[in-house]
């Protein structure tokens, strides 16, 4: 459960946004929810600050967030006034965190179409919360072309020590409860005795390092189990069965940023688990126990649901073959092409 703290998130021309040096441009293409909604943020020929800002927004530790896609210039910085300041520059040409502000820890993630999230991490009190456009990171102050910029869209402030999926405000500010998804009627097709537990997901150590189940088929109660989960920014296949760890294989990946597809897959004494075309671990020892409902994001009970992205999750009722398990499992990337809308 999350609040964005920050109101107008997608209406930077709002006088709620005060603007120094700089005017923000409506309409001015598709953001990252496919929509003619993104705004342009514009520089003046001065040389000095181009942002725009908000003033006492909160005091504690704070995940900073918006979309960015490049424009005539290269460069968005965050700045906050705390009430000294600290910047933190992101390069939307290509997708790197420039210079970080001192006490912050700054990533930046891809979305569609040249668009980024860039995200900035800090404990201090924020007095000014600026978004700014520069042409290099080595200085906020130059005079830069007039009406030129960058794109900007959705921006999010929220306590706490990672940022969450973004939350649009409009005059008041939104509190997003948590997200946890149970079919507690799927017996039908995972009451087997062997199967294939499949998810493609989103994992950054900068979020948090505690016990978050990414999928989970399981009983009538955590007796009986079987699941992955990422355990301190490791992620691990098990199965439970009457209350006792019948398998467990991992740990995989320990404090790697990136995506990753994990396949699971369970038949009396044949488990076996891929992470990424790799294979982390087999099993030939345990029995698969009973299970009649299907989570996502969590397990039971559980308060603190998986904090990153989770792009497909996917069950098969059959055991996949490991030649199999390491195709499915396989990032691939690819180049060239063309995106229409």
């Amino acid at each position: 459960q999350r609040t964005n703290l920050n109101l107008y998130s997608q209406g930077f021309d709002n006088a709620y946004w005060n603007k120094q040096n700089a005017s923000i441009t409506a309409s001015a293409g598709i953001s990252p929810d496919g929509t003619n909604n993104a705004f342009k943020l514009n520089a003046n020929t001065a040389a000095n600050f181009h942002i725009i800002y908000i003033s006492g927004l909160y005091n504690g530790q704070a995940a900073i967030s918006v979309f960015a896609k490049k424009g005539e210039y290269d460069f968005l910085y965050i700045r906050i006034d705390e009430p000294s300041t600290t910047t933190t520059y992101f390069n939307l040409a290509n997708g790197t965190v420039g210079t970080v502000g001192s006490g912050h820890t700054a990533y930046i993630e891809p979305y569609n179409d040249g668009w980024y999230r860039c995200t900035t991490v800090f404990s201090k009190n924020i007095v000014n919360y600026c978004l700014g456009v520069t042409s290099n990171e080595a200085s906020t102050v130059l005079a830069l072309e007039a009406n030129k910029g960058i794109y900007i869209w959705g921006s999010q402030v929220e306590a706490g020590s990672f940022p969450t999926s973004y939350i649009p405000t409009t005059s008041a500010t939104v509190t997003r409860p948590i997200d946890i998804t149970l079919d507690a009627n799927a017996s039908s097709v995972i009451g087997q005795t062997e199967g294939v537990l499949y998810a493609d997901v989103m994992w950054n150590p900068l979020k948090s390092a505690v016990d978050y189940i990414i999928t989970e088929a399981y009983g009538a109660s955590a007796a009986n189990q079987i699941f992955i989960e990422n355990f301190s920014n490791n992620f691990y296949f098990g199965i439970d069965s009457a209350g006792s760890r019948v398998v467990q294989i991992g740990p995989a990946f320990t404090n790697t940023t990136g995506r990753f597809k994990l396949a699971a897959a369970y038949k009396n004494n044949d488990f076996a688990f891929y992470v990424n075309g790799q294979q982390i671990g087999t099993d030939n020892a345990g029995s698969v126990p009973t299970c009649s409902n299907l989570r996502v994001g969590s397990y039971i009970g559980d308060t603190l649901p998986y904090s990153d992205k989770i792009n497909t999750v996917a069950l098969f009722n059959t055991r996949l073959t490991n030649t199999q398990l390491a195709e499915l499992t396989t990032v691939r990337s690819g180049s060239g092409g063309n995106i229409s809308y």
